[in-house]
């Protein structure tokens, strides 16, 4: 469960600095850094990776509900910059959809450890 939720925050903290806005005429491109909820995002995957580091080197398997609610509100933050951007009409870059795939994947890390083949 651990490494599943590393390479969670990974891509979430990747996705953070790729572009969020790919460029058009009179916008700028954004990477999510740029953003607050980016930032904000920053943090809680700098989190997460913390946690998922000291729970592969401590064994703990009690984790679990801080990867899910970590991972859920990466997921939030991020399904909810997609819609506001897609409602304006922006070009949505993949960084966005990399940090929502792996907030996603983040909240799902406890629930395949435990019913599904990543038991630890």
């Amino acid at each position: 469960m651990h490494l599943l939720a590393f390479f969670s925050t990974l891509l979430v903290l990747i996705g953070i600095f790729l572009p969020w806005i790919h460029p058009s005429l009179f916008i700028v491109m954004t990477r999510g850094i740029d953003i607050r909820d980016g930032q904000v995002l920053l943090v809680f995957g700098l989190i997460a990776s913390l946690i998922s580091i000291y729970g592969i080197l401590r064994g703990w398997k009690m984790l679990g509900w801080l990867y899910l609610l970590i991972g859920l509100f990466c997921a939030a933050v991020s399904g909810a910059e997609i819609y506001d951007f897609w409602r304006r009409q922006y070009n949505v870059g993949p960084g966005l959809y990399l940090t929502l795939v792996g907030g996603a994947q983040l909240a799902l890390a406890p629930v395949l450890a435990r019913f599904g083949q990543f038991r630890s």
